[in-house]
Parts: structure tokens; C-alpha cells; sequence
């Protein structure tokens, strides 16, 4: 479950038990201005930056594919290919929900080995 709170202050940090054991059940707080910055991109067969310009991201970027892709989408930098072979420069496939630790979304390519494949994003 993630928690976002609008403004500067958050409610204390809820625990949970794991194992037995007490836990953190969130490890931050993420704050954001008067809206949360959201997109979507398309992606095809060639490596494209999420966003065009720089944006800073204090804990990366969630991705989300969109329900309806026919294809895999991956993610890594600017040469990455959905070829996963060693002698490549291979992406990482992208899962559902994926929070990729970027200190800045520009800095993260997208790839897919079909055309017109959709992602949903939000910095966190």
C-alpha cells in the first residue's frame, strides 16, 4: 500500500508485523506541491527517454504498463535494447507497479518489443 500526503507535515510512521517482528510498513515520506506530477508515455522499438527535461524525483518514479499492451516493456538507459543477452546493453523488464530509484526521471529509458505500448508514470 503506498501513502501520499499533500502539504509539508505527515501523520507518524504506521508499523505492521512481519514474521513477528514489528516493522516499518512505510519506509518515507513522500511530499508533493499542489498536485502530483503524472504522465504517459508511448514506447516502441527504439530506447526513449521518460520525460524530454530534466525532473528531479526524492524517491524515483513509479511505472505502471497499461492493462491493454499486446507487449513487454523494459527500462534502463540510453541504450538499452529488450534484448537480455550479456553481450548487449539489455534492459530489465518492466513489471506492474515497478518504483524505479531515479534521482532524475530524464535519466530513465523505456523500450518494448512491440510498437505502441503505453506506461503510466508518477514521481514519487
Amino acid at each position: 500500500m503506498l501513502h501520499f500526503f499533500l502539504g509539508t507535515a505527515a501523520p507518524p510512521v504506521p508499523t505492521a508485523t512481519w514474521k513477528g517482528e514489528s516493522v516499518l510498513a512505510f519506509t518515507g515520506t513522500w511530499l508533493v506541491g499542489s498536485s502530483p506530477i503524472t504522465g504517459r508515455k508511448s514506447v516502441g522499438l527504439d530506447p526513449v527517454p521518460l520525460v524530454e527535461e530534466s525532473l528531479p524525483c526524492q524517491h524515483g518514479v513509479m511505472l505502471v504498463p497499461h492493462p491493454e499492451n499486446t507487449g513487454l516493456l523494459y527500462f534502463g538507459g540510453p541504450g538499452c535494447t529488450p534484448d537480455t543477452d550479456e553481450d548487449t546493453d539489455g534492459c530489465l523488464v518492466l513489471p506492474a507497479g515497478a518504483t524505479v530509484p531515479v534521482e532524475d526521471a530524464a535519466l530513465l529509458y523505456l523500450v518494448a518489443d512491440t510498437m505502441d505500448q503505453q506506461v503510466f508514470w508518477a514521481v514519487l
